[in-house]
């Protein structure tokens, strides 16, 4: 990098952090379209924190319910990121705690207020009163980060099947208060148990780094190897698909995209990043995955789905149901060309993926549209006078 671009994003930086402190940013606080929302869905993260995957994970369902709802962000980058991709959707910018009132006064009938992650900011929706506070996260895994005390503070937690209750039921701390509602998965498409299946690509989709050592659950300092083994072993397509946030704590793992392009193999596809995983899930595949919501996301496909077991450092919150019992696993490439070869020519655990994913994904509830019908309860119900 030379003298003059690095001068150039420092400035650029340094220019942000005085906008952000310094421009309160009112005239984006109220959208200029009219709107009358019923709910708000509140994006507290940053962009290179997943503030857009988090949006996006939930956005089609929110649309396809037919309430209104008005996403709310807390980061200036976010708010410009989301106004430019999703230009019909209702967007408003929060800076300041005190704004808050702002948008209450505006919009007197809102009834419930979505947190689709446990960021920091959250609290300052969460002191308000008269409304529904409601964790909905973005993706249902065994990771520490989906069992902790933070939820103790939501009216409710939307889940998408027992799994993640369980998770809670292992817990080192009290957690009667918290009211579960099982919604399953709205908008995925559920594949026939009994459709024919035939392994067509092998699609590779580890998750990043994390920020301690005990939520280092990737594979991605193995990924240029797993690659070269992948084509060792079988000449079918190797789709990839990187998380959002990989090389955020580890520089180094951004480098990982560019070093796979490198190795000028046949048929290898890197999808970007920030594309949406649910454009990846299609039957006839193998899912190699990390400990994380990718397993249960590719449960409905019926697909073989290989899983990463990290080291013992990390730390999870399993459910009922381990990885070990309906997907495959490894924690070297040789025991994951062992883990794929079984995939390919004797798949003996797609019963126990059958089973899986009822669990971890309702599918009573996903097919009688829970989610929406939790929707119209909560937009039915007395509306608060703010």
């Amino acid at each position: 990098m030379s003298i003059k671009v690095a001068i150039a994003k420092k400035l650029h930086k340094v220019l942000v952090r005085y906008l952000q402190k310094n421009n309160s940013y009112d005239d984006k606080i109220i959208p200029k379209k009219t709107l009358d929302p019923s709910f708000i869905i509140h994006i507290g993260s940053t962009i290179n924190a997943g503030g857009i995957m988090h949006l996006e994970y939930w956005l089609d369902s929110f649309i396809a319910s037919g309430h209104q709802f008005l996403i709310v962000t807390r980061q200036i980058e976010t708010y410009h990121l989301i106004t430019k991709k999703y230009p019909k959707q209702n967007t408003s910018l929060i800076t300041k705690p005190a704004q808050i009132d702002i948008i209450y006064n505006k919009f007197k009938r809102i009834k419930a207020v979505f947190y689709p992650a446990n960021t920091a900011n959250n609290i300052h929706f969460l002191r308000t009163c008269g409304k529904k506070h409601i964790f909905i996260g973005h993706g249902d895994s065994d990771k520490s980060s989906s069992m902790n005390r933070l939820f103790k503070v939501y009216d409710e937690v939307f889940v998408s099947g027992q799994a993640h209750i369980d998770r809670f039921q292992h817990a080192d701390f009290n957690t009667e208060s918290i009211k579960f509602k099982v919604i399953g998965r709205p908008t995925t498409e559920i594949y026939k148990d009994n459709e024919p299946y035939t392994a067509n690509k092998i699609i590779y989709i580890p998750t990043w780094e994390g920020f301690v050592s005990e939520q280092s659950y990737s594979s991605i300092n193995l990924a240029e190897k797993i690659i070269i083994e992948l084509r060792k072993i079988t000449d079918l397509p190797i789709e990839i698909k990187l998380h959002p946030l990989t090389g955020l704590v580890n520089g180094d793992n951004k480098k990982i995209e560019q070093s796979i392009k490198n190795l000028k193999l046949a048929n290898i596809k890197i999808h970007k990043k920030d594309s949406q995983l649910k454009t990846l899930l299609k039957h006839n595949a193998v899912y190699i995955c990390d400990i994380s919501a990718t397993i249960t996301e590719c449960l409905p496909t019926h697909s073989p789905i290989i899983t990463y077991t990290p080291p013992i450092t990390t730390k999870t919150h399993s459910s009922n149901y381990k990885p070990e019992l309906f997907t495959y696993t490894y924690k070297d490439v040789k025991e994951l060309a062992s883990a794929v070869s079984q995939a390919l020519n004797n798949d003996y655990k797609k019963d126990s993926r059958i089973l899986a994913l009822d669990y971890f994904i309702n599918k009573k509830a996903t097919l009688e549209n829970s989610f929406y019908k939790n929707l119209d309860r909560l937009q039915s119900a007395s509306y608060d006078q703010h």
